[in-house]
């Protein structure tokens, strides 16, 4: 059993629900150009880090990603923290995506795919 907090919200997760976490770091360099083939690259003091998640939930409550989607659109931090205990620290949500598989006839999915991207947010 693995766990995803981000902020109220906890997702438990069975095996492979979990697909991908993709973590991505930005150094930024300003580049001054010099006669000859040889620039000078200075670091500008600043970085980005993003994370990429994706996750294939099957879901007992329906209202769950909604309540959580509502919460998104209010564009606040999350405070995350991973199941085995790595603590993110606070994120902001850059994009949300639902797929939702196998619609029953009153309009309830099966099975749902959630891509977030992430970013971290430094106070």
């Amino acid at each position: 059993m693995f766990y995803l907090a981000l902020g109220d919200f906890k997702f438990r997760l069975k095996q492979a629900q979990l697909k991908t976490i993709t973590e991505k770091l930005i150094l930024p360099f300003s580049e001054i150009k010099r006669i000859g083939n040889h620039p000078a690259f200075f670091d500008s003091g600043k970085f980005e880090e993003s994370l990429e998640l994706e996750l294939d939930l099957i879901l007992q409550k329906q209202r769950t990603l909604e309540d959580f989607k509502k919460q998104v659109k209010q564009k606040k931090p999350f405070f995350m923290v991973l199941g085995y205990g790595e603590i993110i620290g606070e994120v902001l949500v850059e994009s949300y995506t639902l797929k939702k598989e196998s619609i029953l006839p009153n309009g309830a999915s099966l099975s749902q795919t959630l891509n977030l991207s992430l970013k971290k947010y430094y106070r």
